[in-house]
């Protein structure tokens, strides 16, 4: 794993990238305050964003009118693999392809509680008992769905970005749910870029432990930044802990 240090002046130093001037660039997984972070330091670089998340989605979209070059937002969180992968194929009609697609997973253990509860539910009905067999991929599911589908556009296209942004909690917590999350983040990471890599996808990972950490959000959003703009070869690939 990339851990990188919170003082990183690379990362912290306000940039402009010029690179990255109407980028398409989705936003999406459930999005909340970590997709918020990614889709303000989007807007700002002058990107046409499209938007996916539960109800704030739509206040998150106001606030980018005018700061962004365009902004398109769908309402709503996938909860089934047909479902993530309907909504990969619209955000990228949204704009006719994505250059960025930033996918947010919320893996702490309240987090991955609630979303193992839903994926058994989800087993339970498919399968007509509740006791269906459950694996900790399936929490994944959905947002995977949708890297998949976007990937494989992009692939196509030339290339372009994908980002997973988490919220994690402390490694020294001890909570097997969030250490076995960030163990599967590693291995999905690895087998995507196995898979797209050759053909210019580039894929980076950011775990962010505490949301209202300003010097971590700016580092944060500064990783997004450079890996999508092309300046930060050596985050390729890289799962980076902050």
């Amino acid at each position: 794993m990339n851990r990188l240090a919170l003082a990183d002046p690379v990362l912290l130093a306000p940039r402009s990238y010029p690179e990255l001037t109407d980028r398409r660039v989705f936003v999406g997984g459930g999005c909340g305050e970590l997709g918020a972070l990614a889709a303000h330091a989007f807007a700002a670089q002058d990107c046409r964003m499209v938007l996916q998340g539960d109800q704030s989605v739509t206040g998150l979209a106001g606030e980018l009118e005018g700061v962004a070059r365009s902004v398109r937002a769908f309402r709503g969180e996938p909860d089934d693999v047909q479902a993530a992968a309907r909504l990969g194929e619209a955000a990228l009609k949204a704009h006719s392809g994505l250059d960025v697609a930033v996918l947010t997973l919320d893996l702490t253990a309240r987090g991955m509680a609630s979303a193992l509860a839903a994926c058994e539910r989800s087993a339970a009905r498919e399968a007509g008992h509740h006791d269906a067999p459950l694996e900790i991929g399936a929490v994944f599911e959905t947002v995977l769905t949708m890297a998949e589908t976007i990937a494989e556009r992009m692939a196509r296209a030339g290339g372009g970005t994908i980002a997973y942004v988490a919220s994690v909690e402390r490694f020294e917590s001890g909570n097997p749910l969030a250490t076995l999350a960030r163990v599967g983040l590693e291995e999905i990471m690895a087998s995507q870029m196995e898979d797209w890599e050759d053909a210019g996808v580039r894929f980076v990972a950011v775990t962010l432990e505490d949301a209202d950490d300003d010097q971590a959000a700016l580092e944060l959003t500064g990783a997004l930044l450079l890996t999508a703009s092309g300046r930060g070869e050596w985050l390729e690939g890289a799962v980076v802990s902050l």
